[in-house]
C-alpha cells in the first residue's frame, strides 16, 4: 500500500478470503485495504460481512461506525458505536465519538447502565 499498489493489495486480500474461506481475519484485512484506498463504503460493506460471521465483535462494530461516519452516515455510525458499547462498555473514546455526533446520546440506556462513580 505504501508503494501505491493498492489494487494489488486488494486482489491479494480478496484471494486470501477466497482461498481460505471468508473469515474475520481476511475480511478485516480487506476492509483495511479499502480504507487505505479511501473507499469507506467498501470498507463498511466488508465489515458488515465480518459481523455476519461474528455479530458480537465490539471492535468490528466500532470500526464499522468509523467507516459509516467517514461516509457521512452519522445516524448509522452512532447505532454501530452504541452496539459496540453494549458489548464492551469500557471505551471512553467511543463514547466521545457518539457524543460529538449526538450530544443527547449520553442520556440513553446504553451509557446509563455503565456509569461509574470513582469517588
Amino acid at each position: 500500500l505504501e508503494l501505491d499498489r493498492s489494487q494489488e493489495a486488494l486482489t491479494t486480500a480478496q484471494n486470501l478470503c477466497r482461498d481460505r474461506g471468508r473469515n474475520i481475519t481476511c475480511l478485516w484485512l480487506e476492509a483495511g485495504v479499502h480504507l487505505a484506498r479511501r473507499d469507506p463504503k467498501a470498507a463498511a460493506d466488508t465489515l458488515r460481512a465480518s459481523l455476519a460471521l461474528n455479530p458480537h465483535n465490539a471492535d468490528t462494530h466500532a470500526d464499522l461506525g468509523d467507516m459509516l461516519a467517514k461516509s457521512g452516515l452519522d445516524q448509522e455510525a452512532i447505532a454501530s458505536w452504541q452496539r459496540s458499547l453494549e458489548i464492551k462498555p469500557q471505551q471512553p473514546e467511543l463514547r466521545d465519538r457518539v457524543a460529538a455526533l449526538d450530544p443527547n446520546a449520553g442520556a440513553g440506556d446504553v451509557f446509563g447502565a455503565y456509569a461509574l462513580d470513582l469517588e
